[in-house]
C-alpha cells in the first residue's frame, strides 16, 4: 500500500516530546506502506534535526478520532494523536528513532557536560492530568542508588543561550539531559526522549502509577519506563484507550 501520510497538527498538538512520538509514528507508518511522509514546513523539528520529508502542500481531511488504529488509516491520511501505545512502538526501534532524529551540526555545542542530570517537570497546569514528582524524590533516588551530584534541569529556571530564539530556547537544557552519562528523567516526554536519543548509560524513571497532581514523593527505578497516557483523560469525547506501563530502553520495543 503506497500513498501519502501527513501529520498536519505536528507542532500544535502537544509539546516537544509529544511531537517526537507523533513524528516517529507517522514516519514508521509511512515506511511500512512505502508511502511518502509529509510534515508541516514550519515544524520546529526541521530547525533542530536533519528532516528531509517534504512539506504538506495539499492537506487531507484529518483522520477521525485521536490515535486511530492501524487498520483505520487509509492509503492517504492525515494523522493526529499521541501515538504512545504498543501498537505504534512495535513499528520502529530506538535505532530508527536515532536515525530519523539526527541533530543538526550547528547545535552540537549546546548542552552542559555533566556526569549526572535530572529533569524536573513543574506545575503550569500540568498537575490537572499528570503526576508532578517532588524534587525531594530526586534526592532520595540519588542517595538510594549512590549517584554523584546531579545537575537539575527544569522549566522553572530554564537556561537561556544567546543566539537561540524563543522557539528553540529549550534546546540547551534538553541537550544537557542528552549528554549526561546518568539521567534521572522526569514524568515528562521531554526527558523520555533525552533518554532515548541521548548518551545516558543508565536511566532512572519515577514510578508514578495512577498518581495525579502533587507534588508527590515517589520512588525511581532503573529503565526508561513510561505509564502510557489515558486517552479518556487526554482526549475528552474520544472512546479512550488505556495502556499499561511500557519500557522504552531496549533496542526494539
Amino acid at each position: 500500500m503506497a500513498g501519502v501520510i501527513q501529520v498536519s497538527r505536528l507542532g500544535s498538538f502537544g509539546r516537544f516530546g509529544n511531537q517526537l512520538f507523533q513524528y516517529c509514528a507517522a514516519k514508521a507508518i509511512a515506511r511500512s506502506r512505502g508511502a511518502e511522509l509529509q510534515v508541516p514546513s514550519t515544524w520546529i523539528g526541521r530547525l533542530i534535526f536533519d528532516i528531509s520529508d517534504p512539506p504538506i502542500v495539499a492537506p487531507f481531511a484529518p483522520t477521525p478520532g485521536c490515535d486511530p488504529r492501524l487498520d483505520e488509516i487509509g492509503a492517504d491520511a492525515d494523522l493526529w494523536g499521541y501515538f504512545q501505545n504498543p501498537e505504534y512502538y512495535a513499528l520502529y526501534s530506538r535505532s530508527d528513532a536515532r536515525e530519523w532524529l539526527r541533530l543538526k551540526p550547528q547545535w552540537r555545542h549546546l548542552g552542559r557536560e555533566v556526569k549526572c542530570a535530572a529533569h524536573f517537570r513543574s506545575y503550569k497546569g500540568y498537575e490537572s492530568h499528570y503526576c508532578v514528582v517532588a524534587q525531594e524524590s530526586y534526592e532520595d533516588a540519588a542517595r538510594a542508588y549512590g549517584l554523584p551530584d546531579f545537575e537539575m534541569v527544569s522549566d522553572v529556571r530554564p537556561a537561556r543561550m544567546p543566539g537561540l530564539n524563543d522557539e528553540i530556547g529549550f534546546l540547551h537544557d534538553w541537550l544537557t539531559l542528552c549528554k549526561a552519562d546518568v539521567l534521572m528523567r522526569g514524568n515528562s516526554t521531554f526527558s523520555i526522549w533525552a533518554a532515548w536519543l541521548g548518551a545516558a548509560k543508565i536511566v532512572y524513571a519515577p514510578v508514578v502509577d495512577a498518581l495525579v497532581g502533587g507534588p508527590h514523593r515517589v520512588e525511581f527505578r532503573e529503565g526508561n519506563h513510561w505509564p502510557i497516557m489515558d486517552f479518556a483523560r487526554n482526549c475528552p469525547g474520544e472512546l479512550g484507550r488505556v495502556y499499561g506501563d511500557y519500557l522504552l530502553s531496549g533496542e526494539s520495543q
